[in-house]
């Protein structure tokens, strides 16, 4: 794993107990992570960036997980807090929606804006993640990543 000083300096700038984003290659699993330091209340974000095909797709995936620290979604465990089902995939769609909100990729109604589309599209494709109904309505496909070619 390797830290991304420059990711790592815009996570603390959302809190001081946020300690490190690492960038790793495991290729299986989750794309992102949010982790406690053993035995401290810091956190850490590792993000699986051998699986993102663009930028967009990786601040998303940092976004994403620094958004369950903000939004509290976080237990003084390693994990996310566990719940229901339908608890667990709301915090999902909470965080995603703030991850897009904080990447400036909704307007004001909280849709994805035209500009956005395609990288938006792009990485909910990519990444599997669901976002809330109606975001990307009206937007027009295909959304693939032609960032990195």
């Amino acid at each position: 794993m390797k830290v991304n000083l420059f990711l790592t300096d815009v996570a603390k700038g959302y809190g001081p107990d946020i300690r490190a984003v690492y960038f790793h290659g495991r290729e299986q699993g989750p794309l992102g992570a949010v982790f406690r330091f053993k035995g401290e209340a810091a956190f850490r974000i590792e993000i699986d960036a051998a699986r993102l095909e663009c930028v967009h797709q990786k601040l998303f995936v940092f976004f994403h997980e620094l958004g369950h620290i903000v939004l509290g979604h976080c237990n003084t465990g390693n994990i996310l807090k566990n719940g229901p089902e339908h608890l667990a995939r709301g915090r999902e769609d909470e965080a995603n929606t703030w991850a897009l909100n904080e990447m400036g990729s909704l307007d004001s109604g909280g849709r994805v804006k035209p500009g956005d589309a395609h990288c938006v599209g792009c990485t909910v494709k990519a990444t599997g993640i669901q976002i809330k109904s109606g975001l990307l309505e009206g937007q027009s496909g295909p959304f693939t990543c032609n960032r990195g070619q």
